[in-house]
């Protein structure tokens, strides 16, 4: 697919979609390079339509009533948890990981594009994989990042927020 796409861009490979699963094209962005493919990739692979599987498969059907929660953690609680979770991340040798996951050919994988697995990545390949307070900070960034995003998401859902310490954090906390 990455062939098409370099030839002839992204809304060819929709196109190329929307000849085989008009439901999946029409619900799927034409820049959506992965989803795309992976439509394609199924109706090339198997005969049969991603729209059609994912229709008999009952994804949307919700199976339990879930509620969503959340702790609401100060800006300043949030970036103090964050540091310390990317320096035991590194104490605990994610970057001997992630080293041996590139020797192993996996450098390019979409799970290597992760927080933490990504500016670890960049560190080797740039040589500033030795200097931790860098590494640890370009992860924190990254972190911080993906915090943002996932809050701005929340926003939209119907969460129940928290205060840290409250009864039902610590019974969270005890489960998770």
């Amino acid at each position: 697919h990455r062939a098409l796409v370099e030839a002839e861009g992204r809304p060819a490979l929709h196109a190329a979609l929307a000849s085989v699963d008009p439901v999946a094209a029409a619900r799927l962005a034409p820049n959506d390079f992965v989803r795309v493919s992976r439509a394609l990739e199924v109706f090339e692979l198997t005969g049969e339509r991603l729209s059609s599987v994912q229709g008999r498969h009952g994804f949307r059907d919700a199976r339990y009533a879930a509620k969503l929660v959340d702790i609401q953690r100060s800006g300043p609680e949030l970036d103090e948890r964050i540091e310390r979770r990317a320096r035991a991340m590194l104490a605990a040798g994610l970057v001997a990981e992630v080293e041996r996951l590139v020797e192993l050919g996996h450098g390019e994988s979409r799970a290597m594009g992760s927080v933490g697995y990504r500016q670890i990545r960049e560190a080797l390949a740039s040589g500033t994989a030795g200097d931790v307070d860098a590494v640890c900070d370009a992860i924190r960034r990254a972190t911080r990042v993906f915090a943002r995003r996932q809050r701005t998401w929340l926003r939209r859902a119907p969460v129940e927020w928290l205060e840290p310490g409250s009864a039902l954090e610590t019974a969270l906390a005890a489960v998770g």
